[in-house]
């Protein structure tokens, strides 16, 4: 039985060769691989690599056919270059003769596979050529029309390996898995190079430990106050734990005029430390936070209507820089470099003065209220009035909508209108920055 694989690449990705091939070679010595050059974007650096073309877009499953049939193997892998293999379990299925093909079942819709490692008889990959009924084979999506075609011939052949043991590259925790998948940004040069770090990250030794943990500080709305558990569970599953997490609820939400399910504040209250506070507005996180850790502690602030990577501590943890205020996604405007909320915010509990900020918004109370719900801006104007310098990690952590929670209201929402916001509330604050000092 000779097994082959094809490991597709085009210039834009070629960076990623060079490790995927030494990792491949480490597992799989005996099975040859082979590059599926892209006929429009050629690799150009030098491989040793035995090739085959693929033609991207309309009808790349019958090209991606033909390629793996060229190899001559009678089993062949198709492969993306920015997967990192954890295991060398791909072929072991096709020991039952019955296994027409394997592959990382899809998370969305587990019949199917992901198309980033699968696997294919030849005598599969031959019917499928020669059959005239497989239309989907059309389609610009080969795993989707691969899948198709295979159980249009073979309904009992594909053999489907369990979604957990493949994982992306941001939610990876340490835990079994055959597969990482590091492409997870897009497809623009900048997110490619996120990618490419991912690869070296892991080719270097495996997920992140940080060196120093960090408490993780949240405030809750009232209508967000059910899925906030979901939303910690999930952030707190990595190897590097949170020192703790600090869920500052107010007594009485005065932006909604709602009060909390108090059944709910106390169940939360047996898993994490629940602070009942004032009402501060969005920045009700911040104090409630600094209230509760030492000056040399490590805060990261979180909003409550996102799903945050389980590698979110132990990644900002490590590459937080000292004296900084950093975030996963940082907005300027005026000038001013916003720390967002909904991409995760650490800094060290040295940098906020307490009194100093708590007279800021006492102020902002009393005198532009609206600022109030612009929590980015705030701290985006403190941290540059006390000489604090906000920036952007170098490799951000992917963070998604929190589908429980998320609604059309979501007030970091910039095409909401908090982008005027933003620049509402800076414009006041720097119109009325000598005033400001003067209380703080």
């Amino acid at each position: 039985m000779i097994k082959k694989a094809i490991v597709c690449c085009h210039e834009a990705d070629q960076n990623m060769l060079t490790i995927f091939v030494d990792r491949w070679r480490e597992l799989y010595p005996d099975v040859e691989l082979w590059l599926g050059n892209d006929s429009v974007k050629p690799v150009t650096i030098d491989h040793d690599l035995p090739s085959v073309k693929i033609t991207w877009g309309a009808g790349v499953s019958k090209s991606i056919i033909a390629a793996m049939l060229a190899t001559g193997g009678d089993i062949v892998a198709k492969l993306d270059v920015d997967a990192w293999h954890l295991k060398n379990n791909l072929f072991d299925p096709f020991t039952d003769s019955s296994v027409m093909a394997v592959g990382h079942q899809w998370p969305n819709e587990p019949s199917r596979f992901l198309g980033i490692a699968y696997a294919v008889r030849r005598e599969a990959l031959l019917k499928i050529e020669v059959s005239q009924s497989c239309g989907s084979m059309r389609g610009t999506q080969e795993d989707i029309a691969m899948n198709h075609a295979l159980r249009r011939s073979y309904p009992n052949g594909v053999h489907l390996i369990p979604i957990g043991q493949a994982r992306r590259a941001d939610t990876w925790n340490g835990e079994d898995a055959s597969l990482i998948h590091c492409g997870i940004y897009g497809n623009d040069n900048k997110q490619r190079e996120y990618a490419l770090a991912e690869l070296q990250r892991l080719a270097c030794g495996g997920h992140v430990e940080a060196t120093e943990s960090a408490w993780v500080g949240m405030s809750v709305m009232p209508s967000r106050l059910h899925g906030v558990g979901a939303i910690v569970d999930h952030m707190t599953s990595g190897n590097t734990k949170p020192k703790g997490v600090i869920l500052s609820i107010p007594n009485h939400a005065f932006r909604t005029d709602e009060d909390y399910d108090e059944l709910e504040v106390k169940r939360l209250s047996e898993k994490h430390i629940v602070r009942r506070t004032k009402d501060y507005g969005a920045i009700t996180k911040y104090i409630g936070i600094c209230e509760q850790v030492q000056d040399d502690d490590l805060c990261i602030i979180l909003d409550d209507d996102c799903q945050y990577s389980p590698q979110l501590v132990a990644r900002m943890a490590s590459e937080y820089k000292e004296g900084h205020a950093m975030a996963n996604s940082v907005f300027r405007i005026y000038n001013t470099d916003l720390p967002e909320g909904y991409g995760a915010v650490i800094f060290r509990r040295s940098l906020i003065d307490l009194e100093k900020l708590k007279r800021l918004i006492y102020f902002l109370n009393e005198s532009f209220t609206e600022a109030l719900l612009a929590d980015d801006a705030i701290m985006g104007w403190y941290f540059r009035n006390n000489g604090v310098p906000v920036t952007k990690l170098e490799k951000p952590v992917h963070t998604n909508p929190a589908e429980s929670n998320y609604d059309d209201c979501a007030l970091h929402k910039i095409a909401g209108g908090h982008f005027d916001r933003y620049q509402r509330t800076l414009k006041f604050l720097y119109e009325n920055a000598d005033a400001i000092n003067k209380l703080t």
